[in-house]
């Protein structure tokens, strides 16, 4: 446990700058969107946690993913498997408080607009990146970081490009997203669970034959 505390110590300390990055976009993104004024709030949902989870634990595991890294990894006197949960915890850790605080703003910028609508908006998009960011890491122990990394690239590209192709007809959606069923977010959230369940048994496959190979 303590070995665990450290090796999360150590990622923390590593990524400093890019925890202030992280820090400093959560605050500035918001703040664009307002000077912008055209009430595209929930793409905070989306491009929040989205950015946080590629500053933070993308460079983890580009650090990791070096030779040097991987040599220290092998002489640690720890189970391999908590390696690769510790790199789990961190993910989910900084999707959810950057899904919260996304919830957060949007509750104070979107007067109109009902609480439970954008639990479950927040709630969808996090299972959602909840199930990406397993099957990144998977790819990242499959393959190595720059394969990891052209997915999220792939999802960027999408995500932003969806935003901008609905952005005409926002207040229909915001209508069409409110009549539905919103059991689907709980739905969705239990499918990300056991999605981001398989990812993690997969990658504990492919970290101890890859990485320590």
């Amino acid at each position: 446990m303590i070995i665990m505390f450290a090796i999360l110590k150590k990622d923390i300390l590593i990524n400093q700058k890019y925890l202030l990055i992280v820090l400093l976009y959560s605050i500035i993104f918001p703040v664009i969107l307002i000077i912008d004024g055209d009430n595209k709030y929930l793409m905070m949902s989306f491009l929040l946690p989205f950015i946080n989870v590629n500053f933070f634990v993308g460079k983890s595991c580009y650090i990791e993913d070096s030779v040097d890294v991987r040599n220290f990894l092998k002489m640690l006197p720890i189970n391999h498997n908590k390696i690769v949960f510790i790199r789990y915890i961190e993910m989910i850790v900084t999707l959810a408080l950057s899904s919260v605080y996304a919830f957060l703003v949007q509750l104070y910028l979107m007067n109109g607009v009902s609480n439970a609508f954008l639990i479950h908006v927040n709630l969808l998009v996090f299972s959602a990146l909840l199930i990406y960011f397993g099957i990144y890491l998977s790819v990242y122990y499959k393959i190595n970081y720059h394969a990891a990394q052209n997915t999220l690239m792939f999802l960027f590209v999408i995500g932003v490009s969806t935003f901008i192709l609905t952005e005409k007809v926002f207040n229909i959606k915001i209508e069409m997203i409110n009549h539905l069923n919103y059991s689907a977010s709980y739905i969705a959230f239990v499918i990300s669970i056991i999605v981001l369940s398989i990812t993690y048994l997969y990658s504990i496959k492919e970290f101890k034959f890859n990485k320590f190979a």
